[in-house]
């Protein structure tokens, strides 16, 4: 698979966009393909009801140094004939973004591409991080469910899952209420603070 940028804030925002941003300048020193902004293509996944996807367009534009014309978002399907380097899920309610992935084909797309594609990025911001993991069983302890019933399966691009706006020591407070079963669920729990990146290989 590829490599994984998961933090709290997402590319909606000025602020996050830049840590985003950061992490990619971080990804390319060490990988040769990431180093030519304006090539990247990116696939970003939004709700259409939270209106946000001209903000991550101009922030991909003007903070990522992203074309344009790269820029592909959800709310217009999945695009045909083209493999993205960049794989973005946003920030907002996880259930609610699962949801409208898992209905409109999105996580066996996003899947795919991480497989088969080595150099792919996804980027996750807040819901989109923990939709990284192997599930989003913790969600329930942060969101509200609004979709009702439905699968917390999430796309398993790592052995575990990570709780987004936690720092370290949060966490662990946070485990130390919970039972044995939830804290043995996952191979490893990540925190990403507000200010934070977790990145893994994958």
């Amino acid at each position: 698979m590829g490599t994984l940028v998961l933090n709290s804030k997402g590319l909606n925002r000025i602020e996050g966009s830049k840590i985003i941003s950061r992490a990619l300048d971080d990804q390319g020193k060490k990988r040769a393909d990431l180093m030519n902004r304006n090539e990247l293509r990116l696939f970003a996944v939004s709700v259409p009801g939270y209106e946000v996807d001209e903000a991550i367009r101009r922030n991909c534009i003007e903070i990522l140094g992203l074309s344009p014309q790269n820029i592909f978002m959800s709310a217009d399907g999945i695009p045909v004939g083209i493999t993205p380097e960049l794989l973005y899920v946003t920030e907002g309610n996880t259930f609610e973004i699962l949801k409208y992935m898992q209905d409109n084909g999105l996580v066996d797309y996003i899947r795919n591409v991480m497989h088969e594609n080595p150099n792919a990025v996804y980027i996750g911001s807040s819901a989109g991080a923990m939709i990284a993991g192997v599930d989003i069983a913790l969600a329930e302890d942060f969101d509200t469910n609004h979709v009702g019933r439905m699968k917390l399966t999430a796309l398993g691009l790592f052995n575990g899952t990570i709780i987004p706006h936690y720092t370290k020591s949060e966490v662990k407070r946070y485990l130390s209420f919970k039972d044995d079963h939830v804290r043995n669920r996952y191979s490893k729990i990540y925190a990403v603070g507000n200010d934070d990146v977790v990145t893994m290989s994958v």
